[in-house]
Order: C-alpha cells, then structure tokens, then sequence
C-alpha cells in the first residue's frame, strides 16, 4: 500500500509542476476513504511532525494537509512585515524563517522558525496586527500555508480540534 501511495504522490508533484490549475482535481474524484488515506499517505512526514495532526481524527487531518498550499521562497523574501493582518498560518516544512523587529529596529532578528514548527495561528485566528516582521532565512525555504477561510471553514466542520489540539499546540508569539 505504502508503494501504491508514493507512486500516486510522485506523479501528483510531477503533474502538479505542469499544470497547477487542476491540482487536486483526481484527488477530487476519488471516494472520501480513498481519498484520506492517499493525503494523510501523501503528508505523512508533515503529520508526524505536527502534534495537533498527528492527534486528530483522520478525517480532520487530511481535510486540513489538502488545504494546505505549497510555497517555495527564497532568502530575505518577505511573508509578512510589521502592522499588517497575517492572513494564513504558515508551517516549515523545510528551511527557516525568521521573525525581525520592524524597520525601525532596522530589522533586529529576535528569533528563527525552523522544520516542522508553525506561527500565526494566533494572530490570524484573534485578527490582530502582526508586531514583527517575517521572511525568509535561509537560501531556500519550503513552507507551507493555510489561509485564514480555510482554517474558519474546518473549525465549523471540527471545532474541538481546532480549539483544543491547534491553539494548544502552537507558540503563544502574542506577547512579542
């Protein structure tokens, strides 16, 4: 089963380069038990990694991996700077970012987000202005990114695992 998975992930990462407007269009299709085990089979590294994946029911965790949208960035690339709204939690998957002081602290680095840890799931879910700013820090960073409609729409669907697994787990960066 473990071959048939990886054979399906490799030809989606391949197809996914060419045409990235039908993303998960096969994926779509299938039947919804197919479909989780192909996701939670396709994402089981990240899964392992993240606490509040790895203890939540199968069905939460592959709608959850599905939403999530691959980005690769490059160093010094900005996410976000200080005093605007985050508007997606951002996990790395590979690389680093760094969280910075503004501009009038000529960009301090207070911190480093390294693989497999998360940020802004509190400021996207309070909606408050986000108090540093965020870019890349090493040459190539692979992150991953759910955007704040998407989480809202899970949180209708499993709302105790998103109040007790995902704001639980997380870092409490409020305070910075």
């Amino acid at each position: 089963p473990d071959e048939f998975f990886e054979k399906v992930y490799q030809y989606l990462r391949y197809d996914l380069k060419f045409n990235d407007n039908e993303k998960y269009s096969f994926i779509n299709e299938l039947p919804i038990r197919l479909k989780n085990n192909l996701l939670i089979n396709m994402h089981k590294k990240v899964i392992q990694n993240f606490r509040f994946l790895r203890e939540n029911p199968g069905e939460f965790t592959s709608k959850f991996v599905y939403m999530m949208k691959p980005l690769l960035m490059y160093h010094q690339e900005y996410i976000i700077t200080e005093g605007e709204f985050l508007e997606e939690v951002i996990f790395v998957r590979k690389g680093v970012i760094t969280i910075n002081l503004g501009k009038y602290y000529e960009e301090c680095k207070l911190m480093e987000i390294k693989s497999y840890e998360h940020f802004g799931d509190i400021l996207v879910l309070s909606n408050l202005v986000c108090p540093v700013t965020i870019k890349i820090g090493s040459k190539v960073c692979e992150i991953l990114v759910i955007k704040k409609y998407d989480i809202l729409e899970l949180a209708s669907d499993f709302p105790e695992s998103i109040e007790k697994n995902f704001l639980v787990s997380s870092y409490n960066y409020s305070s910075l």
